[in-house]
């Protein structure tokens, strides 16, 4: 999936109608694995091809349309990533009316307490980078209601990724001391399987997650995800 993406990111703008239509054939095709990189990559091109409105549009069609059977967990995935795209493009509507999309698809489906959290998450962050500041804030803060209801029926090795989710709301809602304070506690949530490889991978996403949001850490997060990293043992 990967090095598809890449080589389709790298393409000459000329070889797009013949991407595109190699997409259509691998979407009628039965190799599942093969037409969900496809749509990851439709979801990569629509970044790239976002300033061209007919090339943006067919994407998000395939996005949306070009493979009715795929499950309902990566079309969500999918779908908030162009929202996200578009939002961080400056088309609110657009991201907004993928957001509605995305809420349209879940509504009546029952979800664990942790993916609930991510969902609404990913979603607030989104309203708020579409320019709808106000609802965004109100579904950061319903969504840190929801998860602190439910902390303790989430199984703990799930805690952090939910919590991580709600501290990139909280950046995405320019409210930087909330996401620190959430960050902070998502890595003491990273620590709760006695295993250093899950360990490894919960400091890990916090750091990334850091990084990729342009989040510096406060001197007292930075002491303690240095330990964590120090403390790991074998085979870490």
């Amino acid at each position: 999936a990967a090095i598809q993406r890449d080589a389709a990111l790298a393409m000459p703008e000329g070889d797009f109608d013949r991407w595109l239509a190699r997409a259509d054939e691998e979407f009628a095709g039965t190799n599942f694995d093969s037409i969900l990189a496809t749509l990851e990559t439709c979801g990569a091109l629509f970044e790239r091809f976002f300033a061209d409105v007919g090339r943006r549009d067919a994407l998000q069609k395939r996005v949306l349309e070009g493979y009715p059977k795929l499950p309902r967990d990566a079309r969500l995935k999918l779908i908030l990533q162009i929202a996200r795209t578009a939002a961080g493009r400056g088309d609110g509507m657009r991201a907004l009316d993928l957001v509605h999309e995305a809420e349209r698809i879940v509504v009546g489906v029952r979800f664990h307490a942790e993916d609930e959290v991510y969902l609404k998450a990913r979603i607030a962050g989104i309203t708020c980078r579409a320019g709808d500041t106000a609802e965004g804030k109100k579904r950061l803060d319903d969504v840190q209601r929801l998860y602190d209801a439910n902390e303790k029926s989430i199984v703990d090795i799930y805690r952090a990724a939910a919590l991580r989710a709600i501290a990139e709301a909280a950046v995405d809602a320019d409210q930087t001391d909330r996401a620190l304070a959430v960050y902070a506690k998502a890595v003491e949530a990273g620590l709760a399987n006695p295993n250093s490889r899950p360990r490894a991978d919960d400091v890990a996403a916090t750091c990334l997650s850091l990084a990729r949001r342009g989040v510096k850490p406060t001197p007292e997060l930075l002491e303690r995800l240095r330990a964590i990293v120090n403390d790991l043992r074998d085979p870490w």
